[in-house]
């Protein structure tokens, strides 16, 4: 058996948390385009805790990232330039990147965008949508950014003012083939509500595969483990939640209080 190569196992760890949420990336395309991984990126680090907020008293304190324009610019180098992106005083949203949607009149338009870089010369330019099928130009937006209250689940269903009944997923998916851009970002300032799910994916394996399972060697495990997958993604089945976050943060705060 070849031994994996190690940049490409590196971008399955990361690709293995956020995958639930819709992204399909090519691990070995990622590495053959240089993109590598930095463990030890303590820089990094500093500069995400810098975008917390100061703790107030609380020995545990949820982590919270407020404000999304603070921590793509600090963290992702995002300029804001507004050649580059829309979203900000000196760029607001364009008309182009609104929808409206004809059954309640109500306008999904992102919070930010992210302007596609201009192509060099000699470069050829599609000129249609990939999969659009209606002929209509490329959208000259490479990614919608939208951000969503604490404690908002993605695939949560929820009734904005004047609005249809939709989860932020689905608003996303929506504004996403009214203007053409290829990608969207869903942003919610506590924890990530899917990490759960993907922990309550591991208690599945572990239960099932694991906890009774007799393993002679490192091989015979990693064999074990991709016939589970396998398996499973014959008949997958998305983990949903089946208490809202009003109940889970009731919880939280009486444990503390005992």
């Amino acid at each position: 058996m070849p031994k994996p190569d190690p940049a490409v196992t590196a971008h399955l760890e990361w690709l293995g948390f956020v995958r639930p949420t819709g992204l399909v990336v090519s691990a070995p395309a990622l590495a053959r385009h240089g993109a590598t991984l930095n463990r030890r990126d303590a820089e990094g680090q500093e500069r995400l805790r810098a975008c917390l907020p100061p703790a107030k008293g609380d020995p545990a304190p949820q982590p919270v990232l407020p404000d999304f324009r603070t921590f793509a610019a600090n963290v992702l180098d995002w300029r804001f330039s507004p050649k580059g992106y829309a979203g900000t005083s000196e760029a607001p949203i364009p008309p182009e990147l609104e929808v409206r949607l004809p059954d309640t009149g109500e306008v999904l338009r992102p919070k930010f965008a992210v302007r596609k870089a201009p192509v060099g010369k000699g470069q050829n330019t599609p000129s249609a949508t990939p999969g659009n099928g209606n002929g209509a130009k490329e959208s000259a937006w490479q990614l919608l950014v939208d951000t969503c209250e604490p404690a908002t689940g993605f695939d949560r269903v929820a009734r904005t003012t004047g609005g249809a009944d939709a989860s932020p997923h689905s608003r996303m998916e929506r504004l996403l083939r009214g203007t053409g851009a290829p990608a969207g970002l869903l942003f919610t300032p506590t924890s990530a509500s899917w990490l759960n799910l993907v922990e309550r994916f591991f208690a599945h394996l572990t239960e099932k595969r694991l906890r009774r399972g007799v393993f002679t060697s490192v091989c015979h495990l990693e064999r074990s483990l991709r016939q589970y997958l396998d398996t499973y993604n014959e008949d997958p089945r998305p983990l949903a939640w089946t208490k809202s976050a009003e109940d889970i943060l009731h919880k939280v705060h009486r444990a503390r209080a005992t």
